[in-house]
């Protein structure tokens, strides 16, 4: 039993996940990434995980003008078709969402992706998310708790996967 309590630890958990509601209604999985733990190689990625299917890895980078919140890129494994060799393509680039043009309430858990080809993909940081990593990632304030769902709201995403 003590084995079974171990594998439920944090960074067992995704930090970043996503989901979307595909054209048949059912939702589907667009993020999902784990913190890497950076204290035994500093140089490792952030982050490793999936988005739209790919396998990812994920940086933090701090930006030129220190003012400026940071921001995650997210790179694919490729092969260069000319020569074999493995390379990294970045696949997306995500940002905090710490305000919203349409005065709506801000809850500082939101990740917006933009992708290669234009598309914005939506994901919330999870409780396993540390409060140092949410601040990193550049959230101006922690994390507001969402309104509870109404009845019909809470059957629907019960029977999401």
């Amino acid at each position: 039993m003590e084995g079974a309590q171990e594998a439920k630890q944090p960074h067992d958990s995704p930090v970043i996940r996503g989901l979307s509601k595909g054209e048949d209604g059912k939702y589907a999985e667009t993020v999902v990434l784990w913190a890497i733990d950076k204290t035994k190689s500093p140089n490792a990625p952030d982050f490793s995980g999936k988005f739209n299917g790919q396998f990812v890895t994920g940086f933090i980078n701090q930006r030129k003008d220190a003012s400026k919140a940071p921001f995650i890129t997210l790179s694919a494994r490729t092969i260069d078709q000319g020569s074999g060799e493995p390379s990294y393509k970045q696949v997306a680039t995500g940002n905090a969402m710490n305000q919203r043009s349409d005065d709506q309430e801000v809850y500082f858990d939101t990740i917006l992706f933009n992708t290669e080809d234009g598309k914005v993909v939506q994901a919330r940081v999870t409780k396993a998310m540390s409060a140092e990593m949410h601040k990193a990632i550049g959230f101006a304030n922690e994390i507001v708790a969402r309104p509870a769902k109404d009845a019909d709201e809470k059957k629907v995403a019960a029977a999401r996967p």
